[in-house]
């Protein structure tokens, strides 16, 4: 373990290192992802971070006067 500045009561530990052939086991995906997934998961972004976002930008000038 490594000790941290002054405190000697800190304490940290290295992540411990997964097997090359088990990371890509687990990233690799069981099957490809269907269209319709893909447009669900699209538009959830859109529609919860874009829309908020575009928002905010379109009415900066407003928010700007508010005092």
């Amino acid at each position: 373990y490594l000790r941290a500045g002054p405190s000697r009561h800190v304490r940290l530990y290295a992540a411990p290192r997964a097997p090359a052939a088990w990371a890509r086991a687990a990233l690799a995906p069981d099957s490809a992802s269907s269209l319709q997934a893909s447009a669900v998961g699209l538009s959830a972004f859109f529609l919860g971070l874009l829309v908020p976002s575009g928002w905010i930008l379109a009415n900066l000038e407003h928010y700007k006067k508010r005092d």
